[in-house]
């Protein structure tokens, strides 16, 4: 955010005039600049962590690399083996499909 407002300064905005909400914060815009920016009664995430990698990003590394490892393997036979050996590391209430 802060290098989109250089760039507006840099094409004649007054930096003054740059509202620069965070997530969950609201703005309400008018015709005649006077802006308000209404900060978040509770941010759902912290500000800091936005952008950094979590669970998810975890999860979705782990999901690819089990479709790669499923793909990779040689025959029917073989990827029957690897989705059994996948549910059984998962343990007994994740084998009742």
């Amino acid at each position: 955010m802060i290098a989109l407002k250089e760039a507006l300064v840099a094409r004649g905005l007054v930096a003054d005039s740059i509202v620069m909400p965070e997530l969950d914060d609201e703005v309400t815009l008018s015709h005649d600049d006077s802006s308000v920016l209404i900060p978040a009664q509770k941010q759902r995430i912290p500000t800091g962590i936005i952008g950094q990698p979590d669970w998810h990003n975890d999860l979705t590394e782990l999901v690819f690399e089990m479709r790669d490892a499923f793909e990779k393997a040689s025959d029917e036979k073989a990827r029957a083996k690897f989705v059994r050996n996948i549910r059984r590391a998962l343990g007994p209430d994740d084998q009742a499909t």
